[in-house]
């Protein structure tokens, strides 16, 4: 059984706010509380997703680069070419599309180099 309080948890709500019946991946509270975006009252019950997810860890990301050419009147991909693969290191949630780029040519055309993340592995 899970129980907290606690004090000004919540803008515009200035109560104390005691959360109780923690049962797997909802929690339960018995309290009002209205702010912008989110609204519960009397025995309102929360979820929550209980996966964690560790930013601290590297992971390694399969990557694949391509070069696009478009219509000039519709926008539309009429061509792709595939330019290289690699494999990246991402730590704490750094861009992808940033990391890649160090291993591109210094004159490559961001807005016609698509970049596909094709696996992850975590550590």
């Amino acid at each position: 059984m899970f129980e907290a309080s606690t004090t000004n948890l919540v803008t515009g709500y200035s109560g104390a706010i005691t959360t109780t019946g923690y049962s797997g991946t909802s929690i339960t509270t018995n309290c009002p509380i209205t702010t912008p975006g989110i609204q519960l009252s009397g025995n309102s019950t929360l979820n929550y997703s209980n996966q964690i997810q560790n930013n601290m860890t590297p992971k390694q990301v399969h990557v694949a680069v391509f070069t696009i050419k478009r219509d000039k009147g519709t926008n539309e991909i009429n061509s792709t070419t595939f330019l290289k693969e690699l494999w990246v290191e991402q730590k704490n949630g750094t861009s992808i599309d940033l990391l890649v780029a160090k291993h591109l040519d210094k004159d490559f055309d961001p807005e016609t180099t698509i970049i596909k993340v094709l696996s992850t592995v975590s550590f």
